[in-house]
């Protein structure tokens, strides 16, 4: 899951998330707000990898 946790630059606003496929892992495509900006504008598109399999998180 991609958060402001795990998302250096985004701390605000995550959406409109798209994946491909490339060998073993997933690009994830998405827009983020810089910062702590909640907004709509101001937005850039960031990349992600994920490895796959993917795997849920344990508690």
């Amino acid at each position: 899951m991609i958060d402001r946790d795990n998302a250096k630059e985004v701390k605000g606003a995550i959406g409109m998330p798209s994946v491909i496929r490339v060998g073993d892992r997933l690009a994830m495509l998405y827009d983020g707000a810089p910062g702590e900006n909640f907004g709509h504008m101001g937005r850039g598109i960031c990349l992600a990898w994920l490895k796959l399999p993917l795997v849920p998180p344990t508690e």
